[in-house]
């Protein structure tokens, strides 16, 4: 009897690397916003509870240390491993088409991967391995995979639908050799590009507190002695720290990264949040000329897709509609307004010149099939294209402005100590 045929009971699901370390920075946090409001309240209502710096400041800044690390550790991982979760899931992808190929029931192939994916080190911690566990206990009820990646927020819902109707007409392997061609698989900054942002801020902020908190207060001391003036860097370096160190500066400094932080892992634990995100992130520049381009990608290869099953281009554009990632492209394929070229002319503001022209072209000569899957490879390669540019130039800035603030400090540092060397020469040679 094949492990297909047999009952198992459901497999506990392990918690992936990502979840773990977002679920620990959530934690953290948390804790440094309930720590920063006690501070505040601490400071307002006077000396009769001390200096709240005295004991939150380092509990707050180990706290903020352990939630980077946290939030940091699933790049690193990915680092080490040399892919991704989007190239996992076409890695998945392509294993379960070759094992169906072997004649293998799809219960027993979801098992075998899981197993292997549990004995990789690259795949022991990613979100895929716990993906093919749902998948085989899902199977093992007597669900398809289809209905199975529904229920699954791992996999898109574009591909859980287009699978399940390939089970139905029994396309599955020929569609899941399909469904590789047109997803990005690069993420959106290189793993190496948080490895320098972490990095930078590691050494920079050390460096920094020691220079605000020690250094300078001497040389304030120094020179109200002496009766002189500090230089106008180290002034503003001063005051920068007293403004960091006011209510105000805790506030400012709680809310602006801990809340983009919060606005992350919201969007891992909810999908509906993260659909929202998504959304809103098509107005700003780098995310506006990334995410059209995967959404024509992912339409391209749904209606290849479709076109596989052997149906009317009609049905493939409703099959395509059902599928779709977002609202605006599936109410444009819902449309139907004729062929599939005339349905992708009609919504020049949805799909790029690329996408209708190659469309036209595999009507015109009868290969659409063809013509659609060359159009999601063309969009998915621009898609990574324009991702790298845009780390290039966002590593180059955060470079830029970590130099800025080092300058800064070395000028503050060093002014005072010139300042104070000349007027100890001035003093000797001329007294």
């Amino acid at each position: 009897m094949s492990i297909g045929g047999q009952f198992h009971l459901p497999y506990r699901l392990p918690v992936p690397l990502r979840t773990l370390g977002f679920r620990v920075a959530g934690y953290c946090l948390l804790g440094q916003m309930v720590l920063g409001v006690i501070w505040l309240g601490a400071t307002y209502l006077g000396e009769d509870y001390g200096n709240p710096a005295d004991y939150l400041s380092p509990l707050i800044a180990l706290l903020n240390l352990v939630m980077w690390l946290s939030f940091f550790v699933t790049f690193f991982y990915n680092w080490l491993r040399g892919r991704n979760d989007a190239q996992d899931r076409r890695l998945i992808l392509g294993q379960l088409a070759d094992l169906l190929k072997m004649g293998l029931p799809l219960p027993e192939a979801l098992e075998a991967l899981s197993r292997h994916q549990g004995s990789n080190w690259r795949s022991r911690w990613s979100g895929g391995r716990r993906a093919l566990l749902s998948l085989s206990n899902e199977c093992n009820r007597g669900d398809g995979l289809g209905a199975g990646m529904k229920r699954d927020p791992y996999f898109p819902p574009q591909v859980a639908s287009l699978l399940e109707i390939a089970e139905q007409r029994g396309l599955l392997i020929e569609v899941l050799e399909n469904l590789q061609l047109g997803r990005s698989d690069r993420p959106w900054f290189t793993t190496w590009f948080w490895v320098r942002a972490f990095c930078l801020w590691f050494l920079a902020l050390p460096i920094g507190m020691f220079l605000c908190t020690y250094i300078l207060p001497t040389f304030v001391a120094l020179f109200e002695g002496m009766s002189l003036h500090l230089p106008g860097a180290t002034q503003y370096i001063l005051m920068f720290g007293h403004w960091l160190r006011s209510p105000l500066g805790v506030l400012v400094n709680l809310l602006l990264p801990l809340s983009l932080l919060a606005v992350i892992l919201l969007c891992h634990f909810h999908a509906v949040f993260a659909r929202r995100v998504r959304d809103l992130l098509c107005a700003l520049p780098p995310f506006r000329q990334v995410i059209p381009l995967q959404d024509q990608a992912s339409v391209a290869i749904l209606l290849a897709g479709a076109l596989r099953l052997g149906p009317e281009e009609q049905q493939a554009l409703e099959i395509a509609s059902m599928g779709a990632d977002h609202p605006a492209y599936r109410q444009a394929l819902s449309a139907r307004s004729g062929s599939i070229a005339d349905s992708l002319a009609a919504h020049p503001h949805l799909f790029g010149a690329p996408l209708r022209w190659l469309a036209r072209q595999g009507e015109r000569h009868g290969n659409m099939e063809q013509a659609l899957a060359s159009a999601a490879v063309y969009l998915t390669e621009r898609a990574d294209q324009a991702k790298q540019s845009w780390s290039v130039w966002l590593e180059w800035l955060i470079t830029m402005v970590f130099a800025l603030v080092v300058s800064l400090l070395v000028m503050g540092t060093y002014l005072p100590v010139i300042q104070v060397t000349m007027n100890l020469m001035e003093t000797s040679v001329m007294p």
